[in-house]
């Protein structure tokens, strides 16, 4: 697509250098002698088409140059885009450790209130044990053996 605008542009210099030749031509055919008009005439026509080639080279080198800042500008896009997903994988993977530190650090807080829960179970437990096995003289054996 953008090869043929240059070359649509280079097409129409040339046929507007054509027109320019042939109307130059014939209007210094009427004012000049033939051997006089030929060489002006074709001097007209060598200096109209350098110009024409000048011009379509310009036109050329200009698309030329577009056609490279626009793959500049895409590469740079892609360059950007890419560093844009590297950090957000990067924040991803940073949230996801310090969610697992958090469910880690969660887990070993459960299991210390369960640890501290039992051991006042037991300590509970013990009190009340203690309480009810002060041994007594009327005790049966029987009680005197849940106590020891």
């Amino acid at each position: 697509m953008k090869a043929t605008s240059a070359i649509h542009t280079l097409i129409a210099l040339l046929l507007m250098t054509f027109s320019s030749v042939s109307e130059a031509a014939d209007a210094g055919s009427r004012t000049e002698s033939p051997a006089a008009s030929g060489s002006s005439a074709a001097a007209r026509k060598k200096a109209i088409r350098d110009e024409a080639v000048a011009e379509a080279d310009k036109a050329m080198a200009e698309e030329q140059q577009r056609e490279e800042n626009e793959d500049r500008q895409a590469e740079l896009r892609k360059i950007a885009e890419e560093q844009r997903k590297a950090e957000q994988q990067r924040k991803s993977a940073e949230i996801d450790q310090l969610a697992k530190q958090a469910e880690e650090e969660r887990q070993q807080e459960a299991a210390r209130v369960a640890q501290e829960k039992k051991k006042k179970e037991q300590l509970r437990q013990q009190v009340d044990a203690e309480r009810r096995c002060i041994l007594k003289p009327v005790m049966t054996d029987a009680e005197i053996a849940r106590c020891k």
